[in-house]
């Protein structure tokens, strides 16, 4: 029988084995970099969490992510951990948190 669960799934199981061991190693290197930082024992602290928050939004930021693609919620994160113009800290104006049509 085979398991159907969000992360062992047949589209899952299909695309890890079209993955070359290049991009496994990859992947695995993503994971291991995106928990290292977390703190799994600091469970319904909400400082913690947003603290969290806040240092992998900053990582997708630093990658090359664009503002205007954070949701709200996101962006209140950010708000909250670096100020009201959190957009300075990687350069970005507050025109560049609405996407241009």
């Amino acid at each position: 029988m085979s398991k159907n669960t969000l992360w062992d799934n047949a589209m899952v199981r299909n695309a890890k084995a079209n993955m070359s061991k290049e991009d496994i190693k990859q992947y695995k290197k993503i994971g291991e970099q995106f928990y290292k930082d977390m703190d799994f024992q600091r469970k319904n602290n909400i400082d913690s969490i947003i603290q969290e928050s806040a240092s992998y939004l900053s990582s997708l930021l630093n990658s090359g992510l664009l503002p205007h693609n954070l949701n709200k919620d996101e962006k209140r994160v950010l708000r909250e951990i670096y100020s009201d113009k959190w957009y300075e800290k990687w350069g970005y104006t507050e025109k560049d948190l609405k996407k241009s049509e």
